[in-house]
């Protein structure tokens, strides 16, 4: 089963009421490594709301959507099929945020993308390695486990949050962690 690690844009917090902005994906090779990728911005679905908070940190202005290619939200979920591997499994750092995010979504364009429904979520591995390794990280924010595997440099300052930069980070944390537990010789699962 193909590893796919998966990460979001939103309009707020609220899967039922704000908009999905954009959707990443990057495909793992057999390795864990990141591989092929995809990156979907979505125009906002009619009545979606987009909070003021959110748009500051993901950058949203309906101009820089344009200008990204956004699409509808039925088309991107198609793209979005037609590039997925029947099958995959999603890791998403948040993957309870996420999938809620993506199935709601997924379910509204009445497109089924393909993805196993069973989800793995790395925030939860990350914090069981870090309790049981003892790790020194600042928390337990994406930020921690693409510095602490190498991704990005200590102190790297992100600008706006881009999902196919999260889920590259996310992608390449995974395959750290795994690593890890491969190391200790024991499974998260």
């Amino acid at each position: 089963m193909p590893y796919v690690s998966i990460d979001t844009e939103t309009g707020g917090f609220k899967s039922t009421t704000d908009a999905l902005l954009s959707v990443a994906l990057v495909e793992h090779n057999p390795d864990l490594s990141p591989g092929r990728s995809m990156n979907v911005f979505l125009l906002p679905e009619p009545g979606k709301v987009i909070n003021e908070g959110a748009a500051k940190v993901n950058g949203y202005t309906p101009e820089l959507w344009a200008a990204r290619g956004a699409v509808p939200l039925v088309q991107g979920m198609q793209q979005i099929k037609s590039w997925l591997t029947p099958g995959s499994r999603a890791i998403a750092f948040n993957a309870p945020f996420d999938r809620d995010f993506y199935t709601h979504n997924e379910s509204m364009a009445k497109v089924a993308t393909g993805l196993a429904p069973d989800w793995i979520c790395a925030l939860k591995l990350f914090r069981a390695l870090v309790k049981r390794a003892r790790y020194e990280v600042p928390n337990h924010k994406l930020d921690s486990l693409a510095q602490v595997s190498g991704h990005w440099k200590v102190g790297h300052v992100r600008g706006d949050h881009q999902a196919l930069d999260d889920a590259i980070a996310c992608a390449v944390g995974y395959q750290w962690i795994m690593q890890k537990y491969k190391e200790y010789k024991e499974s998260p699962f």
